[in-house]
Parts: structure tokens; sequence; C-alpha cells
């Protein structure tokens, strides 16, 4: 297994989401919107919590 490094210095590890089809539809969506993979997303969305300047592109997640 490859792991990744972010830009916070920090490695990524693979991790499994079961998820409906709906949801990955949906994801899918956000992401293109976002200019992220899905998986960047994924991992934006925690972060964004603890940065503010995160928070608009979070608020997003609900249009």
């Amino acid at each position: 297994m490859r792991n990744t490094q972010t830009t916070q210095g920090e490695d990524k590890i693979r991790v499994n989401l079961i998820l409906t089809p709906s949801s990955i539809k949906k994801l899918d969506k956000m992401a293109k919107r976002l200019n992220f993979s899905p998986s960047e997303l994924v991992e934006q969305f925690p972060r964004s919590q603890d940065d503010p300047s995160l928070v608009a592109q979070t608020q997003m997640l609900g249009e």
C-alpha cells in the first residue's frame, strides 16, 4: 500500500467508506464543484471544522 503526503506534512492512509449510490453521486458533484477529488473533499471536511478559512467551503456542501 502506498501512502501519500498532504500539504500539511501528514501521511495519508487508504480507508474504505461504505456509501449509498446517491451519496456517492452527491460527493462527486460537490467535489467537482469545489475542484477537489472526492477523497480531498472528505479530507477537507474535518479540517474545515478547525480552520476558519475553510468554513465557507464547508457551508457550500449544503447547497
